[in-house]
């Protein structure tokens, strides 16, 4: 039975690893931040007291979205996949949305996970996402971009 429980100092360790599986250089001090001053919310999922998977999220409102769930960060743990982990994950933040009064729940996906959110029922966004690279070492010019 999958169980989520709150991010706290006991199980960040957990939560980092797995992170760290999806995002590389991921750190204690940076997800204990986000949570404490950028209204991060992570969830840590266990399989019977095994550590399984991680989900980084918001709860926001914005007028062109009205209130809702940006999930930012999903991951299973490499060794757990393949077994319904990650579905069960968006169905409970679905759930989790939806009780607070949320519209939707949104996500950044990369390309090769589209399979996996197109299975789970999401839909392209007609919105198109832009970014600009604020800091010189993000510049396409500079030898640190990414």
């Amino acid at each position: 039975m999958l169980r989520a429980s709150t991010m706290n100092t006991e199980n960040c360790d957990e939560l980092v690893r797995i992170l760290g599986q999806l995002r590389k250089g991921v750190d204690r001090d940076t997800v204990l931040r986000l949570a404490r001053t950028e209204g991060y919310m992570f969830l840590l999922y266990d399989d019977g007291n095994v550590p399984v998977g991680v989900a980084g999220y918001r709860f926001l409102e914005t007028i062109a979205r009205g209130f809702h769930c940006h999930l930012h960060d999903l991951c299973v743990d490499q060794a757990a996949r393949g077994r319904g982990i990650g579905r069960a994950i968006i169905e409970h933040l679905i759930e989790q949305t939806t009780q607070r009064g949320g519209r939707w729940l949104f996500l950044d996906g990369i390309d090769s996970a589209l399979p996996f959110y197109q299975a789970c029922d999401f839909v392209r966004h007609q919105a198109t996402l832009l970014k600009y690279p604020c800091s010189p070492a993000m510049r396409s010019d500079s030898p640190t971009a990414p």
